[in-house]
């Protein structure tokens, strides 16, 4: 049978000793109202903790506009390794993670961010959940050849583009009857047609 404590005021349990500990030793230990915390550090030693609720709020009681910390998050401890985390910066405001405890990098975290991520090295088989707009980065190789497994489609451009130093420009504008609508811009062909095998052929026997 459970034995009950009642009382119309507050219930005090303290020590003499300040530094003593009060040991609460069994099996299941029900707290039926709010649990309020007072100390500097609270430290739960458990293999597993479930928590029911979907979010965690972090900072809580902030009365600044923004976090007055410089920034807040969730950090693992590695021992002897640099500590890593997973922070929101307020002085960029920016999510942003780190493998060291040192350097931290930017996530992509919404539209028109464009100091996030840029390393996908980590993915083998990185996938576009749209379209791939390099800006005025350029696509390149370690190897010495870029692969498409599949087919090249250039879209129609009916002005053509400058000759850029060192390299041959390829685009596609309307083809018409016998010719590949296929040109190329470089510095000794300004805007030359590939041709199809049948124009080629009539071409030689003209020539």
């Amino acid at each position: 049978m459970a034995i009950v404590k009642t009382t119309n005021s507050d219930y005090v349990i303290q020590t003499f000793d300040p530094t003593s500990n009060i040991t609460l030793n069994s099996e299941t230990v029900r707290v039926l109202g709010n649990l309020v915390v007072l100390g500097n550090t609270t430290t739960v030693s458990t293999t597993n903790t479930d928590i029911k609720d979907n979010v965690l709020r972090l900072n809580v009681g902030e009365v600044g506009a923004g976090i007055s910390q410089g920034f807040a998050g969730i950090g693992v401890d590695r021992g002897s390794l640099g500590n890593v985390s997973l922070i929101f910066n307020e002085d960029v405001d920016k999510w942003q993670i780190t493998t060291d405890g040192i350097t931290f990098s930017n996530i992509q975290a919404f539209a028109g961010n464009t100091a996030g991520i840029t390393a996908l090295i980590d993915d083998p088989t990185p996938t576009l959940g749209g379209n791939l707009n390099t800006s005025v980065y350029s696509i390149t190789s370690t190897n010495s050849y870029i692969k498409f497994d599949g087919n090249l489609q250039l879209a129609y451009n009916s002005t053509v583009p400058a000759s850029i130093s060192g390299t041959t420009v390829v685009y596609a504008n309307t083809p018409q009857e016998g010719r590949t609508g296929i040109y190329i811009v470089n510095s000794v062909a300004p805007n030359d047609e590939l041709v199809t095998k049948k124009r080629a052929f009539g071409y030689s026997l003209i020539l």
